[in-house]
């Protein structure tokens, strides 16, 4: 299911889509996407993957909500990043004390 149908310079944000090919992604820098891989293989059901896709990954956002603070991962360059920023708006704000 897409997350976003709005195209950003031929670009789309998927929500859960691709994920093989996230997979693919990551296994070639296992260290550097290590959280990625784990989430694919061991907590998919609380983990939602959005893919800034063009053709092939340009980056991801992660945002794992298994725990009891959830948590945001992102990868990717600079245009990446503030795409996926912008359309992922992010429901719960947290504060560091």
């Amino acid at each position: 299911m897409f997350y976003c149908e709005k195209m950003i310079n031929d670009s789309v944000i998927l929500k859960n889509e691709k994920l093989k090919e996230l997979e693919e992604f990551c296994v070639q820098d296992p260290v550097k996407h290590h959280f990625a891989l784990w989430d694919l293989k061991e907590e998919m059901e609380n983990t939602d993957f959005y893919i800034y896709w063009n053709g092939k990954i340009e980056g991801y956002m992660l945002i794992y909500s298994g725990g009891a603070v959830p948590s945001v991962i992102l990868h990717g360059d600079k245009n990446a990043i503030a795409e996926l920023l912008n359309e992922v708006k992010l429901k719960r704000v947290l504060y560091r004390y």
